[in-house]
């Protein structure tokens, strides 16, 4: 059993450790300092988790097939979203909105669909939901509203 500390504190800190009677040792603090490391970890980890986003979506290669298109991640800042989401899908290969044509069908990628057909606003597909066929709306992923979004990389 490891007997280091939950959280990795500075050998000069000014916190009590204690060692409890299976020689863990823990690290004694009041409830606000707490808080405050809990919070500046949770920003770290999302600092490293959009980090890691931005190298995995620099790094992807262009699309062959729709098995190609990474599942797109929900990211909380709309900017971030546009360079980091957009900008690499585009460069590998998923077409813009603005190319699109109203009334012609496209193969790309979402959660229940590998083809959609755009009218100008939206994609529109059919789905199997509870034993019945259903026509479906899905935006496109330059109009993401938190839900998932079509990404289209060629014209069937």
């Amino acid at each position: 059993m490891n007997s280091q500390a939950a959280f990795a504190l500075p050998q000069d800190s000014k916190h009590q450790h204690k060692s409890n009677r299976c020689g863990i040792t823990l690290c004694v603090m009041d409830w606000k300092e707490r808080r405050e490391l809990l919070l500046a970890l949770a920003q770290k980890r999302k600092a490293e988790e959009r980090q890691g986003r931005i190298e995995r979506f620099a790094q992807m290669q262009p699309f062959n097939t729709v098995d190609d298109i990474p599942d797109i991640p929900i990211m909380e800042n709309k900017e971030d979203y546009e360079e980091i989401i957009v900008k690499n899908l585009i460069r590998c290969g998923a077409i813009p909105k603005e190319e699109l044509e109203v009334g012609v069908r496209y193969e790309g990628a979402c959660r229940n669909a590998t083809e959609a057909v755009w009218n100008g606003k939206q994609f529109e597909y059919k789905r199997y939901k509870f034993g019945d066929w259903m026509e479906a709306r899905i935006n496109h992923f330059q109009n993401d509203d938190g839900n998932d979004v079509f990404v289209p990389i060629r014209e069937v």
